[in-house]
């Protein structure tokens, strides 16, 4: 089962990471759990503005842009399993299927320009 804390946003005034988390968010699923701390700056999801009439960059998948923003910053899984993490939370969440499908293959096609996250600590 997968479950991921409540989320509180405040508005940072950086056009490039234009939120920030008030409260940590905890991600926890059967393998194990990640916790972005409070502070941590995100985009929401990355989404090319020309496409946010489809995809606004907010919308039920922001618990998983976040979760996915943090992890391709930090050393602790492989992208492979960042972008699975990604999906499972999308899935969890009830995003329609024609959407997270989208959002997964372009983050699996142009995900590897942000990765920063080089060998994984932990999986």
């Amino acid at each position: 089962m997968v479950q991921v804390s409540p989320i509180n946003l405040t508005m940072t005034g950086d056009a490039t990471v234009p939120w920030s988390l008030i409260d940590a968010v905890t991600f926890q699923d059967e393998i194990g759990t990640i916790t972005v701390p409070k502070g941590f700056k995100t985009d929401l999801a990355s989404v090319p503005r020309a496409l946010w009439s489809i995809l606004p960059p907010f919308g039920p998948y922001i618990p998983a842009a976040i979760i996915h923003d943090y992890l391709y910053v930090t050393p602790l899984v492989s992208r492979e399993r960042a972008d699975a993490i990604f999906l499972t939370i999308m899935r969890a969440y009830k995003v329609p299927r024609w959407k997270r499908i989208t959002m997964y293959l372009a983050v699996r096609a142009f995900g590897w320009r942000h990765f920063k996250g080089d060998t994984p600590t932990h999986e």
